[in-house]
């Protein structure tokens, strides 16, 4: 009964929690990974790709992964692949 109040209380904590262990499963690896909508914006990225594309989250997060909105010199601006 005690777990139940506690989350009628706070609905979101739910979602909260699993966005924080679901940004650290993506920090494990080790390759660059990028997660999109439907519309190809980022969602979320990996560190690893922050740090191969000199980004950040606040310069990533909703740009579109396929136009010039990454303006960096080193992330790949148009990936034909995904436009499929």
């Amino acid at each position: 009964m005690k777990n139940a109040k506690k989350h009628a209380d706070n609905p979101f904590k739910d979602l909260k929690e699993g966005h924080i262990l679901t940004q650290a499963i993506i920090d494990t690896i080790q390759e660059p990974l990028i997660v999109l909508d439907e519309e190809l914006r980022i969602i979320v990225a990996s560190r690893s790709f922050y740090k191969k594309f000199h980004q950040t989250h606040e310069n990533t997060k909703g740009k579109n992964s396929t136009t010039s909105e990454m303006d960096s010199g080193t992330f790949p601006n148009s990936v034909p692949s995904l436009k499929k």
